[in-house]
């Protein structure tokens, strides 16, 4: 996420240089982070109860 605020101020130049992709590329790794993230928060949790893994 500090990489995606960092480059917005430099949107204009990212964009006459044909880069915008960086600008979304840390998006997605961001809200890919937190999707891994939850996913290992519920998998802990379920081995902490004693359930089987789903597949």
């Amino acid at each position: 996420m500090l990489a995606f605020i960092g480059l917005l101020p430099f949107y204009g130049r990212l964009e006459d240089s044909g880069r915008v992709w960086w600008l979304w590329t840390c998006l997605a790794g961001f809200g890919l982070g937190l999707f891994g993230l939850e996913y290992c928060r519920r998998r802990r949790n379920r081995r902490r109860e004693g359930k089987p893994l789903a597949i």
